[in-house]
């Protein structure tokens, strides 16, 4: 499957990453009944990073992209002696939040 573009691929790495995450979804949840062990590969151990083939298609990818073009913000850091919130120039990285059901 080709993607649309690289945040395509960012967006399905990380969400298969965030969801392989210990302790982030309950015990005793059931795994999704879409999930298709052939279509999941391992590129790192070290971070540990699971990739699924296909689990946002490329028009979910670039909706998702659409609702944060131009909402993101510099990633800030915490200073370690005061706790004040703060930019750094070695964390370059955005983010954004997103309200649910958009």
């Amino acid at each position: 499957m080709a993607y649309g573009s690289p945040l395509a691929f960012f967006f399905s790495s990380f969400a298969l990453l965030v969801a392989s995450i210990p302790g982030l979804v309950p015990v005793g949840v059931a795994e999704p009944s879409f999930y298709d062990p052939n279509r999941v590969t391992q590129p790192s151990w070290r971070p540990r990073i699971f990739l699924y083939k296909g689990f946002l298609s490329d028009e979910e990818c670039d909706h998702i992209i659409k609702l944060a073009r131009n909402k993101t913000t510099r990633s800030i850091v915490a200073n370690n002696e005061s706790g004040k919130s703060l930019t750094s120039n070695v964390r370059t990285s955005s983010s954004m939040f997103q309200r649910k059901h958009r």
